[in-house]
Order: C-alpha cells, then sequence, then structure tokens
C-alpha cells in the first residue's frame, strides 16, 4: 500500500530552507511559521521515502521548534505517526492518529491524510475491514475537497485492500478510477503502481487482455 504524500521536492534545497526558516523560529520570528510548515512539509514527504530514519530525526527538530499555530503542530504529529508506522510501531502510530483524528479543529487536509495513513497501518496489521473502512473515509474528504492526485492515492490503496480482500470487481473499479485520477492530475510517477494493481486484479478476474494491456502501461 501506498503512502500518503511522495510529492519529489529538490531536497537539499528543503534542507537549507527549513533549516534557515527554524533558525528565525528560534530567534522570535513568528512570520517564519508558515513558510517553515511548507517547507517541513516537502521535505517530510521526500523522507518518508528517501530516509524514513532521517524522517524521524526530522520530526524531532520540528517538535523542539516554538509553533504556536494548530496547523503546525497538527502536520508535525501526522509525520510523528507516519514516521512510526515506517519504523514499524504500529500500535504507537495508530495512537498517533486516533488522537490527532480526535481532534474536533483538524485542519481538513492533514485529516485526510491521517484518515489513509491510519488505513495503511491498519491493512499491515491485518484489519483489512478497518483499512477499507478509513480509506473510503479519507476518498471521500478529497473530493469534497477537490484534490484530484489525493483522491488518486485514496482510490489506489483502496484497490489495493480490496483485492486483498478477494474482491476483485470492486478492486478493479477503484484502480481504473485512480488511473483516471492520476492522468487528470498528470502524476505520471502514480501511473504505473496504479496498472501493476490493475493488471493484478485484472489477471485473477480471468481479463486477460486487460491484464496486458495494464502491464503493457506499467511499462510505458
Amino acid at each position: 500500500t501506498f503512502p500518503d504524500g511522495a510529492f519529489l521536492a529538490p531536497r537539499m534545497e528543503s534542507e537549507a530552507t527549513m533549516h534557515a526558516l527554524a533558525e528565525r523560529l528560534r530567534g522570535g520570528d513568528l512570520s517564519a511559521e508558515p513558510p517553515f510548515l511548507a517547507a517541513f512539509d516537502r521535505l517530510a514527504d521526500r523522507l518518508l521515502l528517501d530516509d524514513p530514519r532521517k524522517l524521524s530525526a526530522l520530526v524531532a527538530e520540528a517538535r523542539a521548534l516554538p509553533l504556536a499555530l494548530p496547523a503546525s503542530q497538527q502536520l508535525v504529529r501526522f509525520y510523528e505517526g507516519l514516521a512510526l508506522s515506517k519504523a514499524e510501531h504500529f500500535a504507537e502510530s495508530l495512537a498517533v492518529f486516533d488522537a490527532l483524528l480526535a481532534e474536533p479543529d483538524l485542519d481538513a487536509a492533514v485529516r485526510g491524510r491521517a484518515l489513509n495513513s491510519r488505513a495503511n497501518s491498519y491493512r499491515i496489521l491485518g484489519r483489512l475491514e478497518d483499512a477499507l473502512a478509513g480509506f473510503l473515509a479519507s476518498l471521500t474528504l478529497w473530493r469534497r475537497l477537490g484534490n484530484r492526485l489525493r483522491e488518486g492515492l485514496a482510490l489506489l490503496n483502496l484497490g489495493i485492500a480490496a483485492y486483498q480482500l478477494q474482491r476483485y470487481d470492486e478492486a478493479e473499479d477503484g484502480l481504473r478510477q485512480a488511473v483516471l485520477c492520476f492522468t487528470e492530475a498528470g502524476a505520471r510517477q502514480w501511473l504505473a503502481p496504479a496498472h501493476n494493481e490493475l493488471r493484478l486484479s485484472s489477471r485473477d478476474l480471468g481479463r486477460w487482455p486487460g491484464a496486458l494491456a495494464s502491464l503493457n502501461a506499467a511499462d510505458e
């Protein structure tokens, strides 16, 4: 199952920007917090794939900063949950996500990402019905917000969970919608994973021409 995030950004530039803004925050410059939050988000998203151990260190550094905005604190806690999940501390990650999702004033985008990431932990723990419910809740939120890229990620994860439950028609439908979302969002990096998963569901349904077409599309 795929993480919530993975939007590529130049790593060195993100690190330099974030650390410079962190120094301004330590010096009491409150105006540095919104751009720091954006830089932290970009870098944490990249480390999620490239260097999960460094993600934990980044989260610890951010937690030590005097962050005043609730949105900043929420985003840092979200990545704390992700870092725990990547370290295979799933019970701890679920505790972080549960507490975050219980907040009534949680930022909508953070809520959608936390729902998806908590569902990933459920899936790994074998709680597939809980995973499906989480991915569906995330999907509903991203559709309401009009974010086609994250809608596609939720559909991709939903399709994978449905496949694991041997709900092949449901999996195929979700994966085809994911391909459409990624195409419309111009997110070519996600098309190959979606086509590969679609190949598996088509194969298990005995739809060999479709499976072959998905295999060819994944290799493009």
